[in-house]
């Protein structure tokens, strides 16, 4: 994709020069940061519409996200309607080729007219119609399509064939990208993504419209979600916005503009499904949801092109060129394919920083142990969030058990983005407050260890012999630790790990709720109940966190390169879209399309199972007596030794641990 250059380098720059550099020797790290520095401040001769600002990506968040959201219940819609014309076409005896077939208006009463007479046509009014004839404008076909077990079924399987496939490749891609950002900029690869989103939304609506005429009938779907998945989908996208913010903003100020970005997602989850839904009532169209998502994506992807200021400076992207170059040069004796395979599979790399590491005992003699905590927080996050892969699932069998509409369906989905927008913003951090302010400092509920977690996050004075033991420790362990008033958490420990357990139960009895739901109130009453266990995600990562922090005080060995929370939320990540995206889709839609016919509900079950394993996995979870909560708002916000907080890869965090305060 060609991009004009002005804004991703300063203008007073020569192009020839910056050629000459790039060709030239490495910098060293002060001379590329004060380049970069000149180039920042730079920025503010700009006017403001050409100033790099994270509130851009912000806005841009807002449009995307009401756009992807109001389609979400309508594919189940259209991929009913698709799979039933296929599979059952007796089902619509009126209309053998609805696809193109338009309305001719006025042809009945000039039907002894010479077709040869030039006012024959202008008499007639030739329209196609904005819903599909023989479905939407027939109920009683709707409603045999969707109670149909083979026609479920087979929706199941196209369904979840579409989501793995994509999440496949977007997962290899992902690698590819980033390192591309960090080389080109960021707005190409913001572009890129949001360009895959509109490629999927016009592939609906061709589709819809044009299936017997296609290749693969209603497979042809399939040409859109591999196009999204190469150009990096949802994952790049989130990473290059990060890199975006990260780039624009002081890291003490990134808390809140990743505040600011998550809160706009959540408006736009909320109220993207509302438009949709009113959009499908005043039409009577299933498709005009894709029409307005595609209008979004593409208004975004207009902005991302022509008007969005490029972050990268050049420094940075001259100096990421040239390591690039430097990697390809020692490589030159890898083969292709070898290098290709590593490229795509690096993201997997990150998830060595979760496995099982040795506890370091002053007693050799002792049988060394291994710490499990931080690898059974992860597990216990890739299973939790592993709904999400189920929710097309589960709206799928909504529509199917309480024959809703596709703009009851949007209704459905809009209430569980505005429960988790309000659980985040409002009620989560209420209930942290309460907990922490009846959190007595000389509580002495045993958590693990020797020393309750209140009495060491609180930072108690110790006695002197206990003093001078930990101030030994600390020096055979880690680095000197940081002030007292560094190390002062937010809240207890306990807290965390309270709400997270609190929220999986809470999500297994929503299930069990829905499972046993006669209504669709009802139904919607414990998915409503179920979307407030979104408060796990925060409280897990800050959990995860704060073991993660202290294990050079417990005696585990330091992971390499201990401190860079970037290392830690980017596995998180990977575990997050592996489950949603891969592994989910491809599990719940094999169960649904098998037990559709006998007991449909048996995919709730398997998802309160799901988050049953999570809370036993929790149980056992045993926090450090040395966890001191949350650090620095800058080591958070990439401050870490050996991390680039400019690269794509240092920034892939899960912004909801940014918010949990």
């Amino acid at each position: 994709m060609s991009l004009p250059r002005g804004d991703s380098i300063v203008p007073d720059t020569p192009s020839h020069e910056l050629d000459e550099l790039e060709g030239s020797s490495l910098n060293t790290d002060e001379d590329e940061d004060e380049i970069h520095a000149k180039e920042v401040a730079s920025w503010k001769k700009r006017p403001w519409w050409r100033r790099p600002s994270p509130y851009w990506i912000a806005f841009g968040m807002l449009i995307s996200a009401m756009g992807y959201s109001a389609t979400f219940a309508p594919r189940v819609e259209v991929y009913t309607l698709l799979v039933c014309r296929t599979l059952k076409a007796e089902y619509f005896p009126d209309s053998p080729i609805y696809t193109v077939a338009p309305h001719i208006v006025g042809a009945a009463s000039t039907s002894n007219t010479d077709a040869n007479d030039p006012s024959y046509l202008s008499a007639l009014n030739i329209t196609y119609p904005s819903t599909i004839p023989g479905y939407e404008e027939d109920k009683q076909t709707r409603q045999r399509c969707i109670s149909d077990p083979e026609v479920q079924a087979t929706v199941a399987k196209l369904s979840a064939t579409l989501t793995t496939s994509m999440g496949i490749l977007s997962c290899l891609a992902t690698g590819w990208w980033a390192n591309f950002c960090d080389r080109h900029g960021r707005r190409p690869v913001l572009a890129a993504s949001i360009i895959g989103l509109l490629v999927v939304d016009l592939t609906f609506l061709v589709t819809a419209n044009f299936v017997d005429y296609l290749p693969g009938g209603y497979w042809f779907l399939l040409t859109g979600f591999i196009i999204e998945g190469l150009l990096g989908s949802m994952p790049t996208g989130v990473a290059a916005n990060h890199a975006y913010i990260a780039d624009t903003c002081e890291p003490s100020a990134r808390s809140q503009i990743f505040a600011v970005t998550l809160g706009l997602m959540f408006i736009g989850f909320a109220a993207g499904p509302l438009l949709g839904g009113f959009l499908i009532h005043f039409t009577g169209s299933t498709l005009s949801a894709f029409f307005m998502a595609a209008s979004c994506h593409f208004f975004y992807t207009l902005l991302l092109i022509f008007v969005l200021p490029e972050s990268l400076t050049e420094a940075k992207a001259r100096a990421a060129r040239l390591r690039y170059k430097q990697e390809k040069e020692q490589n030159m004796n890898v083969s292709t394919l070898r290098r290709i395979f590593k490229e795509a599979t690096r993201f997997l790399s990150a998830l060595a920083v979760v496995l099982p590491r040795d506890v370091v005992d002053a007693n050799p003699l002792r049988r060394s142990k291994k710490d499990w905590n931080l690898f059974l927080l992860a597990m216990s996050y890739g299973l939790a969030t592993s709904l999400i892969g189920s929710m097309p699932f589960l709206i799928q069998y909504a529509i199917a058990a309480f024959r809703w509409s596709p703009e009851t369906a949007n209704y459905y989905f809009s209430s569980i983005g505005i429960t988790r927008a309000f659980v985040l913003t409002v009620l989560l951090p209420l209930m942290i407050k309460l907990l922490k302010s009846r959190a007595a400092p000389t509580s002495h509920t045993p958590f693990s260890g020797d020393v309750t977690p209140e009495a060491t996050l609180l930072h108690q004075s110790p006695s002197p012999l206990r003093s001078r033991s930990r101030s030994h420790q600390r020096s055979t362990h880690r680095p000197p630790s940081r002030s007292l008033a560094d190390q002062r958490p937010n809240h207890s420990v306990n807290v965390d790990i309270f709400l997270a357990r609190c929220a999986v139960g809470l999500e297994i009895v929503a299930c069990w709720v829905m499972a046993a739901a006669t209504s669709g109130a009802v139904f919607a009453a414990g998915t409503v109940v179920g979307a407030m266990s979104v408060a796990f995600s925060p409280t897990i990562q800050a959990l995860a966190l704060e073991v993660y922090h202290s294990e050079g005080n417990n005696g585990t060995a330091a992971r390499g390169g201990q401190g860079g929370s970037g290392k830690l939320f980017g596995a998180l990540s990977v575990l997050q879209a592996l489950g949603s995206q891969i592994i989910a889709p491809a599990v719940y839609g094999f169960i649904y399309s098998r037990t559709v016919a006998t007991f449909p509900q048996a995919i709730i079950l398997v998802t309160a199972s799901c988050f049953a394993v999570a809370l036993v996995l929790l149980a056992f979870v045993r926090v450090p007596a040395s966890a001191q909560g949350p650090v620095n708002t800058e080591e958070l916000d990439g401050g870490e030794e050996g991390r680039n907080e400019d690269s794509v890869e240092g920034v892939l965090v899960d912004v909801e641990v940014e918010t949990r305060e």
